[in-house]
Formats: C-alpha cells, sequence, structure tokens
C-alpha cells in the first residue's frame, strides 16, 4: 500500500510544474456506511470501525473565475464483516468474510470557484491496493446429503481475492484559509457515494462514505494545467502550414 501511495504522489507531482496552481495534502478520518445486495437470500454487511484513516493529495488549477480543473488521489482503509447469500431455490452457499481492504481513489473534475471556499464534483477510479480477508463458508441444499452438498469450509486468512476497486462520485467543499502568500490550510469535507460494487461476482457492495480531511496547501504562479491543455489544440490552429 505504502508503494502505491509513493506511486500516486509521484503522478500528482508529475503535473506542470510551471502554473497558477495549488498543490495540498490532506489527513483525516471519516464515517463508511456500507450496503450489500444481492439476487437471492438476505446478505447483510457490518463495519467493525468507527472512524477509519484517509488521507490525500491534490492539484488544482487557479485561472478561470467560476470553474477549475482539479485532480486527487485519496486512500482510504476499510475493516467489515460481510455476509454474502449466493445460490437459488435448490441450494446455495453462506459465506461469512472478514475483511480489511485498502483502496486508492484517483479523482478528476471540475472545482468551481476562487474564494476560500469552493466546491468540487468528480468521478473517482478506485484500485484495490491491499488487504486481507478469512472466513468460514457454508453449502446447503434442498436435498438431503449424500444427494445434496452441506459441507463446510474455512477460508484462511490470504489475500483479498474476491474484492476489487469501485467506482464512485465525489461531492465535496473546499475551505482554505492563507497561512502566508505561498502556502495555505485545507479543511476538506466530503462525501464519497459507490456507483459499482466492491465485490467481482455475486452479492453487490456499495455505500456512502462521509468524511474531513485537514491539511496545507502550496500555491504557484503562472499557466495551469487546463489552460495549458486549452491552448495547445489553439497553437495547432494557429500554426501556418509551410509552403
Amino acid at each position: 500500500m505504502v508503494g502505491a501511495f509513493a506511486l500516486a504522489l509521484a503522478l500528482v507531482s508529475s503535473l506542470p510544474s510551471a502554473g497558477q496552481f495549488d498543490l495540498g495534502v490532506g489527513v483525516g478520518g471519516y464515517l463508511y456506511q456500507m450496503s450489500i445486495s444481492g439476487s437471492y437470500g438476505s446478505p447483510s454487511v457490518t463495519s467493525e470501525q468507527s472512524f477509519p484513516m484517509t488521507a490525500s493529495l491534490f492539484y488544482r488549477d487557479r485561472i478561470a473565475a467560476k470553474g477549475n480543473f482539479f485532480a486527487e488521489v485519496d486512500w482510504r482503509h476499510r475493516e467489515f464483516t460481510a455476509h454474502l447469500d449466493e445460490g437459488s431455490h435448490g441450494g446455495g452457499t453462506f459465506t461469512t468474510l472478514n475483511a480489511r481492504l485498502d483502496h486508492l481513489y484517483f479523482t478528476l473534475g471540475p472545482e468551481f470557484g476562487r474564494s476560500t471556499l469552493t466546491f468540487r464534483v468528480g468521478l473517482q477510479l478506485g484500485w484495490l491496493v491491499g488487504g486481507s480477508m478469512a472466513g468460514t463458508s457454508r453449502n446447503w441444499s434442498i436435498f438431503p446429503p449424500p444427494q445434496g452438498d452441506w459441507s463446510r469450509d474455512t477460508i484462511p486468512l490470504q489475500a483479498p481475492t474476491r474484492f476489487n476497486g469501485d467506482q464512485r462520485l465525489l461531492i465535496a467543499f473546499r475551505y482554505t484559509p492563507s497561512i502566508r502568500r505561498t502556502m495555505g490550510f485545507t479543511i476538506d469535507p466530503f462525501l464519497s457515494l459507490a456507483v459499482s460494487s466492491m465485490l467481482r461476482s455475486g452479492n453487490k457492495i456499495g455505500g456512502i462514505d462521509a468524511g474531513l480531511r485537514v491539511g496545507v496547501l502550496w500555491r504557484r504562479n503562472g499557466r495551469g494545467f487546463w489552460s495549458r491543455l486549452r491552448a495547445g489544440p489553439l497553437r495547432v490552429q494557429m500554426k501556418e502550414p509551410k509552403t
């Protein structure tokens, strides 16, 4: 997980070094409400944490008066117990998984406002970068043994292969009072709504994260990423063909 977060830092830092933009880092905690659904049975999920940690790195342009581009990478840790109920009317499997998951989310989107208070929305692409799972599974059938399968198995501690990264919608504010001309505090309340499942197959797990991160940002003057992106096609149009 540490290696993945270092890679994320390199990606954010590789954005244009000349521009009117902010680079920042934040840490904090969040609450998550998880939900689970399935086509059959009564699956359930229970959080094992009260206020887990989260950390972020971000970049944002500061050019336009109304809307600017931002990019963000954040890490979140979750611990929960999932009771999966998978099968049909003729039989199936009950599985209990104690999961510890570390996700990285990469977010792109617009950020509105140039004052100390801004609002942003973005699509979050998640990667599962670490964690573990362990538990038990129990088969059942409408037929008694030996015709039906009523076996039980223990799932030893292992990599969380039944899980993956999920996609989410970010809705957030950012308050950035200045410390000095080139530096400021960041107070960053956010909501993150799942739009896909973090289970690879079968039952679906989603939910809502709500949290608060605080940190610092560094301000740089010049032309930011979005203005450079828009300037590229313009230079192509203005370039005259050689005769």
